[in-house]
Parts: C-alpha cells; sequence; structure tokens
C-alpha cells in the first residue's frame, strides 16, 4: 500500500499542497513515485541508517522507515515544519527516529554527528550562496547520497518562465526546437557550471517570503564534485524519474541523481586535483613525486 495513502497527514500537512508558486504539486501518487526513484534498486532499506536534511513534514521518513530503515534522521531549520514532522511521525516507533530542529549548515558543521548510509537533500542546495561547503560535508557523511534540484539551465528553481538563458538570446521557435535537441539535453545534465540568482523562499508553514542570494548547482557539477569524493553516479534514478515524472523532471525543470562511495580518494593539493593513489595513469602519478619550486 502507499504509505502516504495509508498516513495522508504526510501530504495534508505539507505546505506544498496549499502554495500557489510551488514548484510540484504534493500529492501521494507524486511522493511515492518520487521515493521509488530515488531508491531505484534498492528493493528495501532494512539496517540502513538514512539522513534527511530540509526534512519538511517528515515524508521521505515515512518512506524509508516503511520500507526497514534502522533509523531516520530528519533535519529542519523552521520550527512548525520540525514541530508537523514529530507529531506526523508519531505512528511509527520512537526508537526508530528523530527530527533535530537546526539549519542544516550548524548541523553539517558539528564535529560529533555521525556518519550515515544513506544521506538525502531534496530542495535544498539551491538555498546556500556557498554550496560548496555544505556539499563537502554532505561527501564526508555518507556512502549513498541523493540530491535532488532543478537545473541551472531550463527553469531554474524558483524561476517563473522556461529557459530563462536562452530567452535572451532566441524566440521561442528556436528555443521549442533545441529543447527537443539530445546535445541540448546532454549539455544541460552534463555542464558543469554554478548560476547565481536572486530567489524567494516561503517561510514555514506561512506565506511570508524572503528574498535571498541563491546558487544554482548543475547536475553535472553535483556529479564532477562528488566524483572528487571517489562518488559515482548511478544513471539509472535521474533516467527512472524523468520516465515516471516527465512534466517536473526535465531538462527544463528538476533532475535527481543518486551517488554512491566506490573508492577513498587522495585529496588534491593546490592545482594538482587527479584520484593520485587509485589511478593507472602513469603521467599523473608522477606529479606525487614532483617536487615544483615556483
Amino acid at each position: 500500500m502507499n504509505i502516504f495513502e495509508q498516513y495522508p497527514n504526510f501530504i495534508t500537512s505539507d505546505p506544498r499542497t496549499q502554495r500557489e508558486k510551488s514548484a510540484y504539486t504534493v500529492t501521494p501518487a507524486f511522493m511515492s513515485t518520487r521515493h521509488e526513484c530515488f531508491f531505484w534498486g534498492m528493493p528495501d532499506l532494512k539496517g540502513k541508517t538514512v539522513l534527511d536534511l530540509g526534512c519538511c513534514v517528515g515524508g521521505t521518513g515515512a518512506w524509508v522507515l516503511a520500507k526497514g530503515a534502522s533509523f531516520y534522521t530528519g533535519v529542519e531549520y523552521h520550527k512548525d515544519l520540525a514541530d508537523i514532522a514529530i507529531t506526523n511521525l508519531a505512528v511509527f516507533e520512537k526508537e526508530k527516529w528523530k527530527i533535530i530542529q537546526q539549519s542544516v549548515e550548524d548541523f553539517l558543521n558539528n564535529p560529533d554527528r555521525p556518519k550515515y548510509d544513506i544521506i538525502v537533500a531534496s530542495g535544498l542546495i539551491y538555498s546556500f550562496y556557498e554550496p560548496i561547503p555544505i556539499l563537502n560535508n554532505i561527501a564526508k557523511l555518507g556512502d549513498s547520497i541523493i540530491i535532488e534540484s532543478g537545473h541551472s539551465y531550463g527553469r531554474a528553481p524558483h524561476f517563473n518562465s522556461k529557459h530563462p538563458f536562452l530567452k535572451a538570446t532566441f524566440n521561442e521557435n528556436q528555443i521549442a526546437a533545441i529543447e527537443k535537441s539530445q546535445s541540448w539535453v546532454d549539455f544541460v545534465e552534463s555542464e558543469i557550471v554554478i548560476n547565481y540568482s536572486r530567489c524567494y523562499m516561503i517561510l514555514g508553514t506561512s506565506e511570508q517570503s524572503v528574498c535571498y542570494n541563491a546558487s544554482v548547482p548543475s547536475m553535472g557539477f553535483i556529479i564532477h564534485h562528488f566524483e572528487h569524493y571517489g562518488f559515482k553516479v548511478n544513471p539509472d534514478v535521474n533516467n527512472m524519474i524523468k520516465k515516471f515524472i516527465p512534466d517536473i523532471y526535465n531538462i527544463t525543470n528538476r533532475y535527481a541523481v543518486r551517488l554512491e562511495k566506490k573508492l577513498d580518494v587522495a585529496q588534491s593539493q593546490g592545482f594538482v586535483s587527479a584520484v593520485t593513489e587509485k589511478t593507472s595513469d602513469s603521467i599523473i602519478k608522477k606529479w606525487k613525486d614532483i617536487d615544483v619550486a615556483i
């Protein structure tokens, strides 16, 4: 049974069901399908610990606990949303979950934080003007990372129109042709870039909003950055979510990727950013032994 139909409070208490400017409509079907895609290839989560950054009203907690996760931790900055999440999750054993009302930055900067098997960061990364420290801390905390966000090209999060970057150069007919081009799809999904913009955010359950400086790392940037920490992308996740929720997950709107830790890498020193300990490339290995005087 769909866990969100069994416990409808995870839907009805979600403020995104009422917001006209929300990036998507929250329904039981949408939430169930989205999580099936996030965890594609994981038939159950028995014994897994899950960290949910920006947990809203705890919907991801309901899904992973129903799939057998051993413990769920949700971090939510807004007290009203955190309180709702606590109420919603009360249908599950108290020993298996925890909601922390705290900013994501403060939580990740805590040196005593534990590691997790799986980390979910959905609709979160573009909330920060400096996303790289956040991504670095996430990479150090988990073996499986799920990032859901908006494409830097096309319709970035909180932008009101499609293709804000293309519209400065091309007309509507040209944009329609570009959108259907496989080369444009490849570009949007692989280009390594961070776009910066002024965006708005609605605060918690209220309709009050604030304007803030945001960054929108591209899907290509996310994959590239986590490769530096020894992660490899699972291509099935984005392919499946585009297939099953195509009106939301497409190159003009949003993406989702899961990255799996495959190896430990040597951290770059200065301008030398190669995986020197693991590579078979003898030329790159030589960089380790060169004493360059500048």
